[in-house]
């Protein structure tokens, strides 16, 4: 070991007040470090409200100019789930007499009978129709091939490939009316029957086919995050970017003939009138500028309508550059019942970022724009050969050997309806009528009513 002299030493040795002097310029140099640290990230909360039936509607502006913002914003708020509310009411119609006076030219009064028929209402009352919890939905995308708005006024289509630099692209194009008659009928088909709202109708030609695309919801050639961003990036005041939540997999017709047979099995021989309201169904995105926010009130709209002011805001909307546009492109979709494998392998539904679709927020790839690539087809027939719709629906039947190996999750349709059997035909015979809807239906049901 090298000693040096104490005199080198003490020189090298700092002093006490030059060491305390560091010290303190140090804390306060960390203390400036941690002032100047970026603030804790916090998620971002976009403002809106309700409309009409539960349904949500924003003109936050942060939604109108970031697509990821929105994007994870309809993600998010389709954890809120919809309902359907079935709207049973029952009428019969009564004639009576009553005795009416009349005074002639002369002064002279006169009574005389005359009658009337009156309709009598004899119940009133609604049930609300929720989807599993357990089930999970999944992300939707509207086909290429199927009209619907696309960011202008007018229902088109995305079928037509076109060349360019970067591969091969697809061209919008406005809709025929025959398209669109076409199509709006098979939207009614497609809900009466349960099917899926992205299914084509095409599909119903194959069972294979018909197996694939439900296991593929997004349908669409782009992602939901490049239709954001596409809404984000259009300079109209007036458009507005709808999301479509829809419950799916019940034959709604079959509930209603259901319901409609239970109401007479009460008994009940009166005019039955059965109808289906959907709540919580829409969530609409709106620009943030004074025109759209009076529009959006319903009184507001009203007052224009009756004033012949909306005649010219339609107009604007309708023919101008930057007036009005629609997206009705993407939605969520909620199964009430649902085919599984009984070990419980199936895999979840794939979103087109390659993330399983549900709760979770995917990550974005702004690159990921084509749909996963469905299965190799087999040669499988078609239950309903030459059918355009089939009696039993395809999604939800299976064969014996497939029943040996999939098990049935959720609800299905007479389940429910034997459940609440009880407390409807007790409100049809007390004559219930109320606007709230009815709850806790009674276990019990009769089994020789369904079978």
């Amino acid at each position: 070991m090298i000693s040096l002299p104490k005199d080198v030493e003490s020189q090298l040795q700092p002093h006490p007040d030059e060491t305390h002097a560091l010290l303190e310029a140090g804390s306060s140099n960390v203390g400036q470090l941690l002032s100047d640290a970026p603030p804790t990230f916090s998620t971002y909360e976009a403002t809106y409200f309700e409309v009409g039936n539960g349904d949500i509607c924003s003109h936050d502006p942060h939604l109108n100019s970031d697509g990821e913002a929105l994007y994870r914003f309809l993600l998010e708020q389709s954890n809120r789930r919809p309902f359907t509310r079935a709207n049973l009411r029952g009428t019969h119609t009564e004639t009576r007499t009553r005795w009416v006076s009349h005074t002639d030219s002369n002064g002279r009064t006169r009574q005389k009978s005359e009658t009337y028929t009156e309709t009598v209402t004899d119940f009133d009352f609604c049930v609300d129709i929720f989807p599993p919890s357990e089930l999970e939905h999944v992300q939707w995308s509207v086909p290429d091939t199927e009209p619907t708005y696309r960011g202008k006024m007018v229902r088109e289509l995305e079928d037509t490939p076109s060349p360019s630099l970067a591969g091969i692209r697809r061209e919008k194009r406005k809709a025929t009316r025959k398209e669109n008659r076409l199509s709006r009928k098979w939207n009614a088909e497609r809900y009466a029957t349960g099917l899926a709202p992205w299914t084509p109708r095409e599909a119903l030609h194959s069972y294979q086919v018909l197996a694939r695309v439900e296991v593929t919801p997004l349908q669409s050639s782009k992602t939901l995050r490049r239709w954001a961003d596409e809404y984000c990036a259009s300079p109209k005041c007036l458009k507005e970017f709808e999301y479509d939540l829809k419950i799916t997999s019940w034959e709604m017709s079959r509930v209603e003939h259901a319901l409609r047979a239970m109401v007479m099995a009460a008994p009940y021989d009166g005019d039955i009138n059965i109808t289906f309201t959907k709540h919580r169904s829409k969530i609409y995105i709106r620009p943030n500028n004074t025109l759209s926010e009076l529009l959006s009130n319903g009184w507001i709209k009203f007052l224009a309508i009756i004033l012949f002011i909306y005649p010219f805001i339609w107009l604007f909307k309708r023919f101008h550059s930057r007036g009005g546009g629609k997206w009705k492109v993407c939605g969520a979709a909620y199964p009430m019942k649902k085919w599984v494998p009984v070990d419980g392998t199936e895999s979840l539904p794939i979103d087109e970022e390659g993330s399983p679709s549900g709760s979770d927020l995917p990550p974005y790839s702004p690159f990921a724009d084509d749909t996963p690539a469905p299965p190799p087809q087999t040669t499988k027939p078609h239950p309903y050969p030459g059918a355009g719709t089939p009696s039993e629906p395809i999604v939800n039947s299976l064969s014996a050997s497939d029943a040996n190996e999939k098990k049935l999750l959720g609800i299905p349709e007479m389940q429910w309806l034997r459940t609440w059997n009880a407390p409807i035909t007790r409100a049809v015979v007390t004559k219930h009528r109320s606007s709230t809807p009815l709850l806790h239906p009674d276990s019990a049901f009769v089994d020789a009513f369904f079978n």
